[in-house]
């Protein structure tokens, strides 16, 4: 796959990458890890809150976030495939609109939303700029900002990182070129050229707080034992981040 900053990137539609994804990592969220990390992030209570989703995917967290009361949900992805299992996930929920849309020139009525949320998707937006001035500009004041996304740690390396076997025995994860941002490449799920952006912390901290947000929460995920139990693989996310949780308020 072959993507510049000024075509769409939609991996998710490629060929069968969705259902190599939904293979490896369709099982039970909570088993996985991940579908606990994203609710443990949101507020305690969204009662009454009007919501939008970047990066909606199949809809599970939609459907969470109505079932907890939100007075309405909207969800964009640029995945057709994606957004075709949102609606049939929440199917039968009227406060819930899943559309097909590209992030990197989303417009967003102004003062519209109580809470924006992002899983697992700002590592592949090309302006992380562009895209916060519009999220600030939606939310109303005082409404919310979650993001989850893969750790700086994790994407630092220009090359594809792999991990370095010590003569201890132990693993180390390579970590280089952490202060140049910009395109990684990546092979993942047997796809090459998977295109991602790396950020420091301090760009993903401070370009929100530029724009008027206050950070109110910053958690890297780290993997119980139950987890790891479940599911050996989650010992690598102990011996490095994988992904890094802000929130923050306007």
């Amino acid at each position: 796959m072959d993507y510049s900053e000024s075509t769409p990137q939609n991996i998710y539609d490629h060929e069968n990458f969705l259902e190599k994804f939904l293979e490896k990592f369709g099982k039970s969220k909570e088993e996985n890890g991940w579908g606990i990390q994203m609710l443990s992030s949101l507020p305690k209570s969204v009662k009454g809150m009007d919501i939008l989703e970047l990066g909606a995917g199949d809809g599970f967290t939609m459907k969470y976030l109505v079932e907890q009361g939100a007075a309405s949900v909207t969800g964009y992805d640029i995945s057709e495939k994606m957004i075709t299992l949102a609606k049939n996930m929440n199917e039968n929920n009227n406060n819930v609109i899943a559309e097909v849309k590209d992030l990197e020139t989303l417009q967003l009525p102004e003062q519209q939303y109580d809470l924006v949320v992002s899983f697992y998707t700002f590592h592949y937006i090309f302006n992380y700029k562009s895209i916060m001035e519009t999220i600030v500009k939606s939310l109303k004041q005082g409404g919310k900002l979650v993001i989850v996304m893969e750790h700086p740690i994790y994407t630092a390396s220009i090359e594809q990182p792999i991990w370095i076997e010590r003569p201890s025995g132990d693993r180390a994860w390579p970590v280089s070129n952490y202060f140049i941002e910009g395109k990684r490449i990546r092979n993942w799920i047997d796809f090459e050229g998977v295109v991602k952006y790396h950020r420091t912390l301090s760009t993903y901290i401070q370009t929100p707080i530029g724009l008027g947000l206050n950070l109110t929460h910053l958690e890297e995920f780290c993997p119980s034992d139950q987890q790891i139990l479940k599911n050996p693989e989650q010992i690598d996310n102990f011996i490095r981040p994988l992904v890094l949780n802000l929130c923050f308020t306007k």
